[in-house]
């Protein structure tokens, strides 16, 4: 059973990079955020959580806390359904029970 509506994950075409100390994250020519994805949703991107806050392109979209890990080249995301009003705080750290 899905903790906040019909799925508590979902599927992103094709892979991303983002560098450390970055907030922009880059799809490769297979994304399409503009039509995944929503403003506040949070997003799992090498196993670590972040809050899309914008999207600029259909391959380029913003995190709200810059990457503080390696850089990544090719990673996977997925996106998970969480309400919207969830601090990014509570998201980051996968405090959301």
């Amino acid at each position: 059973m899905a903790l906040w509506g019909t799925r508590d994950s979902f599927a992103i075409t094709g892979t991303v990079s983002v560098a450390n100390g970055s907030t922009t994250v880059t799809g490769n020519a297979n994304t399409v955020f503009t039509t995944q994805l929503n403003i506040g949703d949070a997003l799992v991107i090498n196993g670590k959580r972040r809050k899309g806050t914008g999207i600029a392109s259909a391959n380029t979209l913003t995190i709200d806390t810059a990457w503080d890990a390696a850089n990544v080249s090719a990673g996977t995301i997925t996106g998970q359904d969480t309400p919207v009003y969830v601090p990014t705080a509570e998201i980051v750290a996968n405090n959301i029970i």
